[in-house]
């Protein structure tokens, strides 16, 4: 006979302990763990999801769910949940109402069994009446679900609880600012100073300056270009090997050449033979001597196409122009690729003739004149720092390989000293003009402003 009691018990019992708990919360985030998570101690349930009103322009969103430490708002469901429950807000709904796939629309019904268990329950928290100031926040609503039907004394403790969170979550919401406790506690005078110190710290000169990604490369390096058009065959030098003048450095597929000198030598041979024939019967036959003419023109188109044949196979193979180091990509990256004529195959580049050059993103740009400080910390060797002067800015942005919109800067190191290794990657430190402290760190913030007022 005491088992309806002890029953009542508990459940008074957790009802009171979850309203203590949710007066005692200090922070939004404490609140909305207890709601989603606490609230199973008072009547059970699978999934819980805590829903926050709109406000003020701000459309209303998922704040918690049951089990998760840490909400993305982006995943499918929490995305599904904020649908469903901003359609259950609109049906103004005043009490805890149970809530199955039947009274939701069908493109939300749909989606529910992939969701949430087959019976929901959606609980309103609002403050009573009219109680809701209009420069506040309201508060929202508690959707829970599980396989069992919800049982009406359920409901009603429920709601009892949705009495006592209502306050305590608008509470939290409409928490003073600590920036607005301070200016109550502290006096006006001393206001005032903060604000003079904050005005002269804003005036001080800062020198400006930007990291962008630099790489050391060639200064005038010849370029190796395609002679013809082909296909590269064979490469007879690495990347990065040091050359010296007149050597071999690739070749390209040449059996279509071959083959073609092959047959037109042979219509030459033929050619010959017949007009040294004419030429021997003309004597006798005065059809042959007519024929030597056009023969002899022949003999001499043939020869003429064989000399450029030839020199279309020595354009199959390139040489290198002066002594330096051969940049290039992998060998394989280009072994049966086919090349146009003009089309660049590979630089070389005197190591000891090497500048910097930078691609600094339209984001980050700042004002630069010739001459400007220059510092390349490589990503190799971070202790390490090669000066150099901005020589060189593009007046146009350009895409890089990486989709950046930036403008290309190239610098020259210091002389005197040991120049950095070609192909040396890291970041590069561009030293503008004087600023102020307010601009140095507003700048960024105040560009976007300019971009979406658009002036």
């Amino acid at each position: 006979m005491n088992a309806p009691t002890d029953t009542l018990d508990a459940t008074l019992g957790a009802l009171l302990n979850l309203q203590k708990r949710f007066c005692t919360a200090s922070t939004l985030e404490e609140f909305h763990y207890s709601v989603v998570n606490e609230v199973i101690y008072l009547v059970s349930y699978r999934q819980a999801a805590l829903w926050r009103s709109g406000w003020g322009g701000r459309s209303g969103g998922i704040d918690a769910l049951s089990g998760l430490p840490i909400l993305d708002r982006d995943v499918p469901l929490v995305q599904w949940l904020t649908s469903v429950c901003r359609y259950l807000e609109g049906r103004a709904i005043q009490n805890a109402t149970p809530i199955t796939l039947s009274d939701l629309p069908p493109d939300l019904g749909s989606s529910w069994h992939e969701w949430l268990s087959q019976h929901g329950l959606w609980l309103p928290v609002a403050l009573p009446g009219n109680a809701t100031p209009p420069t506040v926040p309201p508060v929202g609503g508690v959707l829970l679900a599980r396989e069992e039907p919800w049982t009406p004394a359920e409901q009603l403790i429920l709601e009892q609880l949705g009495v006592t969170m209502a306050p305590v979550w608008w509470g939290l919401l409409a928490r003073r600012s600590p920036w607005r406790r301070l200016r109550e506690k502290w006096p006006r005078a001393r206001q005032l100073l903060v604000v003079i110190l904050l005005l002269g710290l804003a005036l001080v000169p800062m020198r400006q300056s930007v990291l962008a990604p630099g790489e050391v490369v060639a200064h005038a390096p010849v370029v190796v270009r395609a002679a013809i058009d082909g296909v590269v065959d064979e490469f007879y030098v690495t990347p990065n090997e040091t050359v010296k003048v007149g050597q071999l450095l690739l070749r390209l597929d040449s059996k279509k050449l071959d083959n073609l000198l092959a047959v037109t030598q042979n219509e030459l041979d033929v050619v010959r033979a017949e007009h040294r024939q004419a030429v021997q019967t003309a004597l006798h036959n005065t059809r042959d001597t007519a024929r030597i003419a056009l023969l002899k023109g022949r003999m001499e188109q043939r020869g003429a196409d064989l000399v450029y044949i030839r020199q279309q196979l020595e354009r199959t193979r390139l040489y290198a122009v002066r002594d330096g180091v051969a940049v290039f990509t992998d060998a394989n990256d280009w072994i049966g690729r086919p090349v146009t004529i003009g089309e660049r195959i590979m630089m070389l580049a005197d190591p000891k003739q090497v500048e910097l050059e930078i691609n600094l993103p339209v984001a980050d740009a700042i004002t630069l004149a010739p001459g400007a400080e220059i510092e390349l910390f490589p990503a190799a060797d971070p202790g390490l720092v090669f000066p150099a002067r901005l020589r060189y800015l593009s007046y146009r942005a350009d895409l890089t390989t990486e989709g950046v919109l930036s403008y290309r800067l190239k610098g020259d190191f210091a002389r005197g000293v040991p120049p950095p290794r070609l192909g040396l990657r890291g970041s590069a430190r561009i030293h503008g003009q004087q600023v102020s402290l307010f601009y140095y760190l507003l700048r960024r913030p105040l560009a976007m402003v300019r971009r979406m007022i658009a002036f």
